[in-house]
Order: C-alpha cells, then structure tokens, then sequence
C-alpha cells in the first residue's frame, strides 16, 4: 500500500505521468481520500507554499488522476524541506485517534500515523479528535457513547 509519504514522493521527486494508472484500486482510493493531506503535507515546504495559494483554488475539487496531473505540472521537480513537524510532540500514538482515523480514511495503522502526524504540525490534532470522536459516537475514555 502506498503512503502519504509516497504519494509526495512522486508529486515532487519522481514526477511520472503514469504514476496514478500503477495504483492499485485500494491505493488510487486512499490516494483519492488523502487529498486534504497531501496539500497540508506541501503546505510545510516554504518553497510551495506560493505554488499552492496560487493553484489552489483552481486544484480545489479535484482528485485521482487529474490532481496528480496538476501537481506535477506546477511543481517543480526536485527535493524539498518541509517544516519540521514536532514529532517530540506525539510520544504515543493516541490508540483512539489511530483507529478513528483508520475508520474515517479507510487506510492503514502507519498511514493514519502519518496523518496524525500531520495534523500535529499544521495544530489541527485536537479539533479532528473530537470531530471524529463526535461522528463516531467515541467517549474520551475510548468506549461508545449510549
């Protein structure tokens, strides 16, 4: 399964056009799903963060392929330096929050870990924590709301 990691990886450093037909359905879907992330995760990188206020609206509502497409056409191809994320920050995972967001993006244990990771360094942890714990019925103390 490829990851959040992967996904920037070809939008950046590979740049195949192809790149999205390889995906398996399950991968294409989680790439489809991960979209919110992969603009945050490129959002950390100073460097295009003038590229993205500037396609943004225009990228807005896309996905699959054509996104892929798009970004690779606007973004330089190279190697970036993304914001450090505080990864000091998060000792542990918050087993709750994992299969919260297991649940809600339909992905694995280390990608949800990865965009937990992500919401930490963009300060959006606590608000998608009671956002997903207030969809799911989910109590702070892990157990289901009766």
């Amino acid at each position: 399964m490829k990851s959040l990691s992967s996904h920037i990886k070809h939008i950046t450093e590979v740049q195949n056009i192809d790149y999205y037909d390889t995906l398996t359905d399950e991968e294409k879907g989680n790439f489809d799903k991960s979209t919110f992330f992969i603009f945050e995760k490129l959002g950390l990188c100073m460097e295009l963060i003038p590229i993205l206020d500037k396609f943004k609206s225009v990228l807005k509502g896309e996905k699959g392929k054509r996104l892929y497409t798009a970004l690779i056409e606007v973004i330089p191809k190279g190697i970036y330096t993304y914001k450090q994320i505080k990864k000091g920050k998060i000792k542990r995972y918050n087993p709750i929050m994992v299969d919260l967001m297991v649940k809600e993006y339909q992905c694995s244990t280390n990608t949800a870990k990865e965009y937990i990771e992500v919401l930490e360094g963009i300060g959006k942890y606590e608000e998608e924590l009671e956002r997903l714990m207030g969809k799911y019925g989910v109590a702070p103390n892990g157990k289901s709301k009766k």
